[in-house]
């Protein structure tokens, strides 16, 4: 039974432990093995009442999400009751509800004070599921998650000819399971070493792995700091045709002087109020836009920014713009503030006419003419707030925004295989974020040794279900996917209207895996959850 109005927690209730039907989320049948053996301890664990358990989503910050969390019933000791053991471990977990992974690495505690008794049963056994109607049962022991197959066959071999000898192999699957929760093995691609480095899924996984890691880190900092009522601002900025034509006319189509010019442009509109007079006489006639957003606050304003040159339908077209994702906290003398910068009506217009005397500013000192700017004409500006609660879309748009170039052109061209070669500025362009106000001083604000021991380990990912940090546990090989997939124990991850769903695979899907023709498959693959 989750409780929706405590976010931040997974909130595990003895009723979860039932071993009916109803409890197809989370409820674990006593003793997880089928032995009711303690049935007397089982039925007083139940009668421990409602306990909370925190998961730490996101480091507990960015998206706390309430939903029933499975309590693995599998230990078994003689000389301890199962209720002491799950009285115990319960304890332990309410005691450490509000320490960050973080706070937990700097305490040092013996990892035996806190430890789950539970945490030595057999994994299938620790988070098995109860039987549910008209379904196979699906009780974990073994069921794998691969991390978003349907974008590994849209950019592993996409169709267009310029991406002939840009092909990639699959070597397996790299197995991870998360630290802080009890879950299903999630696998990840990996990548044979003769894919070309231009291969756009290569690409791709590239750039989420450099989302990640910077998305980690602002969630460690803000868990550190305690900060809640996190909201990330996605702001679209883009130029009028006419200057992206004058950007694309320059040093015969190739942008690296452009992008310079771009990139300063970008940062004077950030750091620099634009003002009117000289000495004592100069007032401000307009903000910079860290100015603008903090809204009166003190402090600086982090914000991690991207300029693509393309557009996302055509990605031959060139069409400029700048991404930027910032945060609604201000930092000043160690501290954060909430900022209620909300681009309503009046607020909207204003950032508009902020950008139009930039961009007329720029343009006047390039010789660019702009009749689209005339008047009473605003320059398009996007923006919308994202709850920092909905994980699923913070996850997606820091993702979105570090994408390859080659990643929309290998869509666009896979369903227009006859379509132009992608031009060589496209090819050329490295799509990388930059950094500005508190968001480079991620580091300094965790301290060093902090910062260096949770990134020590380069190995590790983020957990797609919980945000907790993963390991790796081995590989998986194609050919063991079938086995798996005969059990109804094999998912892809996908996101899915903005949430991460695990979906059943075809035998298409099999077939695209492990190279076997779909007539040689004869067992459906997977099962709905639900």
């Amino acid at each position: 039974m989750a409780d929706n109005n405590n976010s931040g927690n997974v909130v595990a209730t003895t009723d979860s432990l039932d071993n009916s039907a109803s409890t197809a989320k989370g409820g674990i049948p006593g003793g997880g093995s089928g032995n009711n053996s303690n049935s007397s301890a089982y039925t007083e664990a139940r009668q421990l009442g409602e306990t909370r358990v925190a998961s730490f989503d996101f480091c507990d910050t960015l998206c706390p999400k309430a939903e029933t969390a499975p309590i693995p019933f599998a230990y078994k000791d003689e000389n301890v009751s199962l209720a002491d053991a799950v009285r115990t471990w319960l304890n332990s977990l309410k005691e450490a509800k509000r320490l960050s992974p973080i706070r937990r690495l700097k305490r040092k505690v013996n990892d035996g004070d806190n430890a789950n008794p539970l945490e030595n049963a057999s994994f299938g056994h620790s988070v098995a599921q109860p039987e549910r109607q008209n379904e196979q049962r699906d009780d974990g022991s073994g069921a794998v998650r691969l991390v978003g197959l349907s974008k590994v066959k849209a950019l592993l071999n996409p169709r267009h000819p310029w991406f002939a000898d840009r092909q990639g192999e699959l070597d397996g699957w790299r197995r991870y399971q998360c630290k802080e929760v009890a879950r299903p093995v999630v696998a990840y691609p990996n990548l044979s070493l003769a894919t070309d480095r231009l291969n756009p899924y290569k690409l791709s996984m590239k750039a989420v792995q450099s989302a990640m890691k910077s998305l980690r880190g602002l969630g460690d900092v803000l868990a550190e700091n305690d900060v809640r009522d996190v909201k990330v601002l996605d702001l679209g900025l883009t130029f009028p045709g006419e200057i992206t034509e004058w950007f694309m006319g320059r040093n015969h189509g190739f942008t690296r002087e452009s992008e310079a010019e771009a990139w300063k442009l970008w940062r004077e509109m950030w750091r620099k109020a634009v003002y009117n007079g000289r000495g004592k006489n100069r007032t401000e006639i307009l903000p910079s836009l860290e100015g603008f957003l903090l809204n009166g606050k003190a402090g600086k304003l982090g914000c991690h920014a991207n300029l693509h040159l393309w557009s996302t339908e055509k990605p031959w077209q060139a069409h400029w713009h700048f991404h930027v994702l910032a945060v609604n906290q201000s930092y000043a003398e160690g501290k954060f503030a909430e900022v209620g910068h909300y681009l309503e009506g009046e607020r909207l217009e204003d950032l508009k006419r902020l950008w139009k005397v930039r961009l007329l500013g720029f343009a006047s000192k390039h010789g660019i003419k702009v009749p689209s700017l005339k008047g009473k004409a605003l320059p398009v500006v996007y923006f919308q707030y994202i709850d920092g609660s909905d994980r699923a879309k913070v996850v997606h748009k820091w993702q979105y925004v570090n994408r390859s170039p080659l990643e929309d052109f290998a869509l666009y061209s896979n369903d227009k295989p006859g379509c132009p070669d992608p031009p060589d500025w496209l090819v050329d362009y490295d799509n990388r974020a930059r950094a500005y106000g508190w968001f480079r001083e991620l580091k300094a604000i965790l301290g060093k040794e902090v910062y260096e021991a949770l990134n020590e380990d380069e190995q590790v990912k983020t957990c797609p279900m919980c945000g907790g940090r993963m390991q790796p546990t081995g590989i998986l090989a194609n050919a063991e996917l079938i086995p798996i997939a005969d059990k109804g124990a094999l998912y892809s991850l996908e996101w899915v209207r903005g949430n991460l769903r695990s979906v059943p695979l075809t035998r298409g899907d099999l077939a695209f895996l492990t190279d076997i023709p779909q007539g040689c498959l004869g067992k459906p693959v997977g099962c709905a959850l639900g």
